[in-house]
């Protein structure tokens, strides 16, 4: 039989405090289908914690990360459940929906000036991009970076999901500015 093993990462405030309230979690995991765990932590940053969940299905597993216990318990913990995953932490990452086209700026238009921005910001359980999280990691100018930071409002998206629960994550996106040379 075919076995659903999820990975969660967190970042921890305390890991002992954590690892306390993670213990003293285990019997009300075995009584929603956690089946067997295992907690790995990073050499570089202890708080950085990787756990690991078996379970006999994914509907087992979706019905354990929705449980409220289940996110109150993490609160108490020291897990920051607003804190955005990154695309490897998530079942089902970001997807576009509308809005994604940006406006070229009718100066680099106008001079034929092309290029790309390379932005990151957090889209967030609604499917809108999160205001403040904007950066930029790469930009040939000025004009293309205020065109994307302009356009973020308008974009909608699916949102990033673990199990059945919506969650914010952090998006690398590059946006192309090409002229049709004809």
């Amino acid at each position: 039989m075919t076995k659903t093993i999820s990975l969660v990462r967190h970042r921890v405030a305390d890991f002992d405090a954590w690892r306390k309230e993670y213990d003293g979690f285990a019997p009300i995991q075995a009584e929603h289908g956690v089946q067997g765990h295992q907690v790995l932590r990073s050499i570089e940053n202890p708080n950085d914690v990787i756990v690991t969940h078996t379970f006999d299905s994914r509907e087992a597993a979706s019905a354990f990360f929705a449980m409220p216990e289940l996110k109150e318990a993490m609160g108490k913990a020291g897990v920051d459940p607003d804190k955005p995953y990154m695309d490897f932490q998530v079942e089902q990452q970001v997807q576009a929906i509308s809005g994604t086209q940006v406006e070229y700026p009718e100066s680099q238009r106008s001079s034929g000036v092309e290029g790309e921005v390379q932005a990151q910001f957090v889209v967030n359980e609604n499917g809108r991009v999160e205001p403040g999280t904007f950066k930029v990691l790469n930009s040939p100018n000025a004009a293309f970076t205020a065109a994307v930071k302009a356009a973020l409002s308008g974009m909608r998206f699916k949102p990033a999901k673990i199990g059945d629960t919506k969650v914010s994550q952090v998006v690398q996106q590059s946006f192309v500015f090409k002229l049709n040379k004809s």
